[in-house]
């Protein structure tokens, strides 16, 4: 059985204004969230807040963890800059093959950690 959240505190789809979510999966964050819980290399991974999926248009969204900028503005994971090169490779390659199938419009990056995606979109035009 799926739970279902009708919101009462003002929660609803940030696509559709929906106020009934089910949850997806409960959280597993730690007690204190930290900029360096929202590190890319560490051991981690898999961690989020609870994910919720709109009843009416299936947006899933962590509801409850709604500001997470500033986490990301203190953010430093020098494991994962330490081979920016390389991974600004590997994401070039990635657009390269997306190229082909569509040769304008726009790149909705989501998750986008330290902007390496956006950084080669826009060297690549």
């Amino acid at each position: 059985m799926v739970n279902k959240v009708v919101d009462d505190d003002g929660n609803k789809c940030w696509i559709c204004g929906h106020s009934i979510l089910e949850l997806i999966k409960p959280s597993n964050l730690p007690a204190q969230v930290t900029s360096h819980t929202f590190s890319i290399t560490d051991s981690h991974y898999g961690v989020t807040a609870s994910i919720y999926r709109c009843t009416k248009c299936s947006f899933m969204q962590c509801s409850d963890l709604r500001d997470v900028l500033s986490y990301y503005e203190e953010l430093k994971d020098e494991s994962y800059e330490n081979n920016r090169r390389e991974r600004s490779l590997q994401q070039r390659k990635l657009l390269q093959q997306l190229s082909p199938l569509k040769k304008t419009g726009r790149l909705l990056d989501i998750g986008a950690g330290n902007g390496m995606s956006v950084e080669q979109t826009i060297k690549m035009g």
